[in-house]
C-alpha cells in the first residue's frame, strides 16, 4: 500500500483584506524601559558583530589552512583572535573620538 499525500491551497481575500493595514509594519519587541524611538535607533544601528566577521573575512584575509599539528592550528587561531581584537580596539578608540554616529 502506498500513501500519497495532496496539497492544495486557496486565497482568502476577507483575511486577506483585513490585515492590509499591517503590511509593511515591522514588530520590534523589546524588554526595555526606553522610549521607542531610542529602541529603533538603537536597533538600526550597525551590527558590530557582523562588522567584526567582515573584518576577519576582508582585512586579515582568512583563507583554508592546512595544518596538520594542533598546536599550529591553536597558534593560527589565536594569532587571528588577537589581530581581530586589536582592530577591534582600534576601531572602538577612533569612534570615541568622532562625533560622527554614520562611521560607527
Amino acid at each position: 500500500m502506498k500513501i500519497t499525500y495532496e496539497l492544495s491551497w486557496q486565497r482568502n481575500p476577507v483575511a486577506i483584506h483585513q490585515q492590509a493595514p499591517a503590511d509593511g509594519t515591522f514588530p520590534l519587541i523589546t524588554n526595555t524601559d526606553k522610549k521607542c524611538g531610542e529602541v529603533l535607533r538603537i536597533y538600526n544601528r550597525p551590527p558590530g558583530l557582523e562588522k567584526r566577521f567582515r573584518t576577519t573575512k576582508s582585512v586579515l584575509e582568512i583563507a583554508p589552512v592546512f595544518l596538520k599539528k594542533s598546536s599550529r592550528i591553536e597558534a593560527i587561531t589565536f594569532l587571528y583572535f588577537a589581530a581581530l581584537m586589536i582592530i577591534s580596539l582600534i576601531y572602538r578608540e577612533s569612534c570615541s573620538q568622532t562625533n560622527d554616529r554614520r562611521i560607527c
